[in-house]
């Protein structure tokens, strides 16, 4: 089994299949956060990770920009799953692209080719706009939007990006925070209600 993509979904997946087969995982290391999940150490700092995804690492400052264009077009660092888990399980990771097919088989750059009976591919997706009948302007493959709003189009909003204004938006309390955000300046565009004649 070969296993095309190392953020969150390979590592998961290729942990998961290695219990049963021989896994071998092609793409870059990501890096990680130094923590077991679950653990009292994880328990203990996760307050302070929450913090820094949430208030440090987001689209205001310096660090979080850095750390938007690094988790939109490569993903995230490990999290459960780490490279230690997946030497238990026997998986070979090769921090390495995958570039092409040869005889059917799948191929590094430097020719190595994998004769595997399956492939699964954990790249993410390219994002794609094309569906929207606007003049959307995008960026790097992105619209060009802040906290989900597009100026450029008054009453065009998206919600649910990555890192649509910090690292967490990618969680459930910070998805939950840029729908707020979104709802209350929605609310403030729209005409106010006008009240039933009696």
């Amino acid at each position: 089994m070969l296993v095309v993509g190392a953020s969150h979904s390979g590592l998961d997946i290729a942990y998961e299949v290695a219990a049963t087969r021989p896994v071998t995982l092609v793409g870059p290391d990501r890096g990680n956060i130094p923590l077991e999940w679950g653990s009292l150490r994880f328990r203990q700092a996760f307050p302070l990770i929450e913090f820094a995804f949430n208030h440090v690492l987001t689209r205001r400052t310096p660090m979080g920009r850095k750390k938007m264009q690094q988790v939109r077009h490569h993903g995230v660092p490990q999290l459960r799953v780490k490279r230690r888990h997946l030497g238990e399980r026997g998986v070979e990771w090769i921090t390495e692209h995958l570039t092409g097919v040869d005889g059917g088989r799948p191929c590094l750059a430097d020719g190595r080719s994998f004769d595997v009976a399956s492939v699964i591919w954990a790249t993410g997706f390219r994002q794609s706009y094309d569906w929207i009948d606007l003049p959307l302007p995008i960026e790097d493959g992105w619209p060009t939007e802040y906290r989900g709003i597009v100026d450029e189009i008054p009453g065009l909003y998206f919600c649910g990006l990555a890192f649509q204004y910090c690292f967490a938006s990618g969680e459930v309390n910070g998805v939950s925070r840029d729908a707020a955000y979104l709802a209350h300046r929605i609310a403030a565009r729209a005409p106010a209600a006008t009240p039933a004649a009696a």
